[in-house]
């Protein structure tokens, strides 16, 4: 009888073995995901504000929060949004979007700042292709340009600033997140 408890014992430590291996199998291949959920159920509305700005985080985005309650005056930077792929294992690259808050230039009109900002955006991108029409609507006042070919396939870099509403936003990513980004865009508000 002592040996058919072992055994027995033995078997069932295995299979709780087993199975915990499997769940931090599941969990490790699908943690992109698992992060995602985790920071939608703690921002279960999908938006944050950064300097006054509001911003929507669609699902699977997540927002770099760290960078939230940071002093304005130390940390100039924007904010981070990036898309978690389904699973730890992905064919495409990371998809990135980035929102920052700006102030119109002493002694520039709104155009021209725009203008400076393109020129930079075009310089920063050469022989690339450039678009300066957006696939979906954008807010009044608001200029975009997109970048394509300048390194993957399929890729493509969207910027858009809006002077008056006192923000500038870029996408790097894939072509079936543009609308997402465009969405994202739409709906800037202080």
């Amino acid at each position: 009888m002592t040996i058919s408890k072992k055994i027995r014992g033995r078997l069932i430590r295995a299979l709780l073995v087993t199975a915990a291996a499997g769940f931090a199998g599941v969990a490790g291949w699908y943690s992109p995901l698992i992060t995602a959920t985790i920071w939608h159920v703690f921002h279960p509305r999908g938006w944050v504000e950064y300097r006054g700005l509001h911003i929507r985080v669609p699902w699977p985005w997540i927002a770099d929060t760290d960078l939230i309650g940071a002093d304005p005056t130390v940390t100039p930077q924007g904010i981070a949004l990036k898309k978690m792929p389904n699973e730890i294992v992905h064919r495409l690259p990371t998809q990135s979007l980035f929102v920052t808050v700006i102030s119109p230039d002493p002694g520039l009109s709104a155009g021209q700042q725009t203008e400076r900002w393109m020129d930079l955006f075009r310089a920063s991108h050469p022989g690339a292709a450039f678009n300066p029409t957006p696939p979906m609507a954008i807010p009044r006042g608001a200029s975009c340009l997109s970048a394509r070919g300048y390194s993957q396939e399929g890729g493509i870099i969207w910027t858009c600033i809006f002077v008056e509403g006192g923000w500038v936003a870029n996408f790097e990513g894939q072509d079936g997140d543009v609308p997402v980004f465009f969405q994202i865009v739409l709906e800037l508000k202080r």
